[in-house]
């Protein structure tokens, strides 16, 4: 189905783009194994969206970026569903805008094991300062996310509940939003207010507004309807 369509015969349609090394379709909505939230656009956001390239500038990828998955043999597709068109949809999977409130709270439910920590420090994180977390660490965000685990800066699921009774507790919220960096993907794009920042997004002048954010689980693509979806590849 085309999202054309998609948006037509649904009131409520939900999507993101993905990156995907193949052309097989991927098994989760993301492909991070610790990653188990997404983030989605509405029908606005999805009918809003430019062809091409530029649907990926608009959403913040960078030129560079975009090339840099090209050479890796990375093709970027776009993913499209409707809610009311799946008979097994659980209420928990609803999509809610991207808030801080929300996002802890989607957190604390899709990590249970970090429900008490996520509560602990949830106000303070909407105060945190990306840039005072890389100027503490000596290298951009996206560097260490780019080195993985094997930078002993990046904060996984496991070295978060490692390092969590071994940090004083005023470090407790850097280390916390640093897990949502690297494993929830909750970048410099990310506002807590439910749209993406546009002073962020590298490509204003092809115009681009503000996007509305939702955050829902990773679910399997399996559950999101067979002929009542959209995937498909993004021609750059």
């Amino acid at each position: 189905m085309k999202l054309e369509a998609l948006l037509e015969r649904y009131e409520e349609v939900y999507g993101r783009i993905l990156r995907l090394s193949g052309n097989t379709e991927p098994e989760l909505m993301a492909p991070e194994p610790q990653r188990r939230l997404v983030m989605v656009m509405d029908s606005l956001g999805l009918s809003k969206l430019p062809e091409g390239r530029l649907s990926l500038l608009a959403i913040g990828y960078t030129n560079a970026y975009i090339e840099n998955n090209i050479e890796r043999g990375v093709s970027f597709y776009l993913l499209a569903f409707a809610p009311q068109a799946l008979t097994n949809f659980d209420e928990n999977w609803q999509p809610l805008p991207a808030t801080w409130s929300n996002v802890v709270d989607r957190a604390c439910w899709a990590y249970p094991e970090l429900s008490d920590l996520l509560r602990r420090v949830q106000g303070a994180l909407p105060q945190i300062s990306l840039a005072d977390l890389e100027a503490e660490l000596g290298a951009p965000l996206s560097l260490i996310d780019a080195a993985g685990p094997s930078d002993q800066r990046y904060i996984s699921l496991e070295r978060l509940q490692a390092l969590r009774s071994q940090v004083a507790s005023a470090d407790l919220p850097g280390l916390v939003r640093r897990f949502l960096y690297h494993v929830l993907r909750l970048s410099e794009l990310f506002s807590g207010d439910s749209y993406t920042r546009v002073d962020a997004v590298p490509c204003t002048k092809f115009n681009v507004e503000r996007v509305k954010e939702y955050v829902m689980p990773n679910l399997k693509l399996a559950w999101l309807g067979g002929s009542e979806k959209v995937f498909e590849r993004i021609e750059l």
